[in-house]
């Protein structure tokens, strides 16, 4: 009996043992089960932009101001390239690099001499704005869609069945082209997806629309705008790894959708005919909408503010509410994209065929400065681009270069 009791006992204390190593690895065992799900439910999708949170809309802009006197702009140079300038500039590494006419041009950015050109086969169109990635450069045309050296210009290789006069986008070692065709009623196009080492196709998605903007890629999504043949203009989100379509967003506005889409903290601001939007990037639902006089073109969003041309103004409104700031009145017509640098606004103007580089307080829209280019009736400049201090614009078959302002 004494050796049965004495089997029993030892029995339960073991199985109390047991009981007692077992909770004592269920809590790290627990808190580290549940660690791993507050990653995978929260912290994964948050970083992949799944998870979401409403924006704010009662933000306001910080935008810089110049109160102290400034340096007045001086011309640095300008150079006649010879043809047409189409595209807007775009500075790599001191190299200006450009489209005029047919050509793909190179220039020094220092002195406006031209290091080299390339002729590129169009038809109809002029060619897109170039693209510039690496020792890439990537330009489309309406007979197709090419990718050159940038030291020397030589054509790498070509993608025949795209045509476009659209600016391309490349990221993580893809390129993304809006390709539009006149095959359809109304004009129909796709967004199309190549390898940009090798110009193989990835994916190609077909709106029916008229592409009307620049891919933008942001988050891992591909932003573009498209016009209808009723004015549905419309707003695509797509996968960037498979051209899968994420949401649209329709808009019936007066006018055509001739925006590029800009990407900001997750927030899409478009414009389209009369009206400049704000969407949730990841569902495409409107956060705001601002109807403007005139057709609005491609803002620009610094300093926590939307800045965006719509015919004869300029207009400033709250990036998180689209409360109008304030509005300045650039003549007859404006005849560039805007560029902002250092709390200054750059536009280029045409007032009865007066050419006119103006500068704006970004903070107020008091105008700064001003130069007379002179009389062109050639049609509208290229966007102004600004790198180092320095601002580039496109004017006819003119390359101008300006120092940009600087306080004292």
């Amino acid at each position: 009996m004494k050796r049965k009791l004495y089997n029993s006992t030892n029995s339960a204390s073991n199985s109390s043992g047991s009981q007692t190593k077992l909770k004592r690895y269920l809590i790290p065992i627990t808190i580290t089960i549940i660690t791993i799900l507050i990653i995978t439910i929260i912290l994964i999708p948050l970083s992949l932009g799944i998870l979401t949170f409403p924006p704010t809309t009662d933000t306001q802009p910080n935008i810089p101001t110049i109160n102290s006197p400034y340096t007045t702009p001086q011309l640095l140079w300008t150079t006649d390239i010879g043809h047409g300038i189409w595209g807007s500039p775009t500075v790599i590494n001191g190299i200006i690099y450009t489209t005029s006419g047919g050509l793909v041009v190179a220039i020094n950015a220092i002195d406006g001499n031209k290091i080299w050109e390339q002729k590129i086969m169009s038809y109809g169109y002029p060619l897109s704005s170039p693209t510039v990635n690496g020792k890439t450069i990537y330009v489309h045309s309406s007979l197709g869609f090419f990718a050159l050296n940038a030291t020397d210009g030589n054509i790498m290789w070509d993608y025949r069945s795209s045509s476009g006069w659209l600016a391309p986008t490349v990221a993580n070692g893809v390129v993304y082209i809006g390709s539009e065709s006149s095959d359809t009623i109304g004009g129909g196009g796709s967004v199309i997806a190549l390898n940009a080492i090798d110009g193989t196709i990835l994916w190609n998605y077909t709106t029916g629309r008229e592409m009307v903007s620049s891919p933008v890629v942001a988050n891992g999504v591909v932003y573009v705008s498209c016009s209808g043949y009723m004015m549905d203009n419309c707003v695509y989100a797509l996968n960037a790894l498979t051209g899968r379509v994420l949401w649209t967003f329709t808009i019936n506005s007066k006018g055509s959708d001739y925006s590029n889409p800009v990407v900001v903290n997750r927030v899409v601001y478009v414009g389209s005919g009369d009206m400049l939007y704000a969407l949730d990037a990841n569902t495409g639902k409107k956060i705001w909408g601002s109807t403007l006089d005139g057709s609005v073109w491609s803002p620009v969003v610094e300093y926590g503010a939307v800045y965006v041309c719509s015919d004869k103004s300029i207009y400033v409104l709250n990036a998180a509410n689209g409360e109008k700031l304030w509005s300045y009145p650039i003549g007859e017509n404006f005849m560039s994209d805007l560029a902002i640098v250092d709390g200054v606004v750059y536009i280029g103007c045409d007032v009865h065929r007066d050419m006119t580089i103006c500068a704006l307080n970004a903070a107020t829209g008091e105008k700064l400065w001003s130069y007379p280019i002179g009389f062109s009736d050639k049609g509208r400049s290229s966007a102004i681009t600004a790198a180092k201090g320095v601002i580039y614009i496109g004017i006819y078959t003119d390359m101008y270069a300006f120092s940009a302002i600087k306080p004292f």
